[in-house]
């Protein structure tokens, strides 16, 4: 596909297709670098992070973020999630959270997770970052992400009013009960 199609229709694909498909097309992209641009590459890995529809695609997620660590444009890439994130919405963001929660550059974006906490006021998308946060310690047990994670669940509320997903509500609330025993 990367070869016969042109890169407006590997981007729609990108941004409409399925998760294996995908992040065998991005690792094709990666492959054939050299025909392509860094804002193309990049404009790739944000179709993949930003897709037209809400989807749960974990893989591509990941492919995505570790696409633009290797093209070395990460941080150009953690600009545009910085400039998007401001207006996302609890769908809206479920593949960065993904990419997020299988990310293990802790130091490279904890300054970008808080941000984001930040950005957004959205009890709902706030929740999702630290569903991602949670992973990142689970996954690293950095001391880093334990401190943001500790940070940002402290500033989550405890009324059930604040969110408008009761799934929201109930994982802080449990989250905030663990924290509390440790």
């Amino acid at each position: 596909m990367v070869k016969e199609s042109s890169f407006d229709e590997i981007c729609s694909y990108i941004a409409n297709g399925d998760d294996h498909r995908i992040s065998t097309l991005l690792a094709g992209l990666w492959s054939s670098r050299t025909a392509f641009t860094q804002e193309q590459l990049i404009r790739a890995a944000v179709c993949a992070l930003f897709p037209d529809k809400a989807y749960m695609r974990r893989t591509t997620s990941s492919s995505a973020m570790m696409l633009a660590k290797a093209i070395g444009c990460e941080r150009e890439l953690q600009r545009i999630i910085k400039e998007r994130w401001i207006s996302i919405t609890e769908r809206g963001c479920n593949e960065v959270v993904l990419a997020l929660s299988d990310n293990k550059d802790v130091v490279g974006w904890m300054p970008v997770l808080s941000a984001l906490f930040e950005l957004n006021e959205n009890n709902d998308v706030r929740t999702q970052l630290v569903r991602a946060v949670n992973n990142i310690v689970r996954g690293t047990e950095s001391p880093e992400a334990r401190g943001l994670l500790d940070e940002i669940l402290r500033r989550m509320p405890a009324d059930k009013e604040a969110y408008s997903n009761p799934n929201s509500f109930a994982f802080i609330t449990g989250l905030q009960s663990s924290v509390s025993r440790r």
